[in-house]
């Protein structure tokens, strides 16, 4: 009867030890992912000139609530400026001559790139 007993016993320590550590995992991994989204919203309240270091601390301490909160509140995203010339416009090269061979280069409007006869190739 006591070996019963005592194999039952063991068996609750077992369990009671595996449960245990499923609930210190628990409360890191969800302490992670709250730190995770701090950093994104810090990140992305600076990007967007909302003060950064405002929404780091309402979010640390308000949580999932906060992160709502700022989705809903925040600025749009400026969009970045136009890469290069305006459209029709052919871009000036640095110098009107092929870096490789130094001969003039002619402007192909149609594929609208820089051509060097030369080497027959687009700079």
């Amino acid at each position: 009867m006591e070996r019963n007993v005592l194999v039952l016993q063991t068996r609750q320590l077992e369990w009671f030890w595996w449960m245990a550590g499923w609930m210190m995992i628990i409360p890191l991994v969800w302490f992670a992912l709250a730190i995770i989204i701090a950093v994104y919203v810090y990140r992305d309240a600076e990007k967007r000139g909302m003060g950064g270091a405002l929404w780091l601390v309402i979010i640390l301490v308000t949580g999932i609530i906060g992160l709502i909160v700022y989705l809903v509140v925040r600025k749009p995203e400026t969009p970045a400026p136009p890469y290069g010339p305006p459209p029709g416009v052919p871009p000036p090269p640095p110098t009107n001559a092929c870096p490789t061979c130094g001969m003039p280069l002619r402007y192909i409007e149609q594929y609208r790139r820089w051509y060097c006869d030369n080497e027959r190739k687009y700079v």
